[in-house]
């Protein structure tokens, strides 16, 4: 079997790209260097720590009855607007504005004071000093 020179020089130039292509992907797969990269632009800068997400886990958990359809049956099987009736509502109103203080936290590591002033404890000296403080 006889193989032709051209054969010769294409096996041999092949090989040779091959030895080339392992020797540079070497270097591309070594180790980062320990100080700052330069960076392009481009992408998430390597220079910052990398961030892992937090999965967020939920629980099992069954359906929800729907509170403001059973808030508003108590209310229709009340006599309208009779003095049951209100204390129903307010407690209705409270219970509500509970919920709804409870879906709207922004900041967790913030902490609302529990106790409000009355409106006979808020002075216009109060807020005049605030004001002063703010300039």
């Amino acid at each position: 079997m006889l193989v032709s020179t051209e054969a010769i020089k294409l096996i041999s130039l092949a090989s040779y790209m091959v030895a080339v292509g392992l020797t540079l992907s070497a270097c591309a797969s070594g180790p980062l260097p320990d100080g700052p990269i330069a960076w392009d632009g481009a992408g998430r800068d390597p220079n910052l720590p990398e961030v892992h997400k937090r999965r967020r886990h939920v629980a099992a958990v069954s359906p929800k009855q729907d509170q403001t359809a059973e808030e508003d049956a108590l209310l229709a099987s009340l006599e309208p607007r009779s003095a049951e009736w209100f204390a129903a509502q307010r407690k209705i109103d409270a219970d509500r504005d509970k919920r709804l203080a409870a879906k709207l936290i922004i900041c967790r590591g913030c902490s609302v004071s529990t106790t409000k002033a009355e409106p006979s404890q808020v002075t216009a000296g109060s807020t005049e000093s605030r004001l002063s403080a703010l300039r």
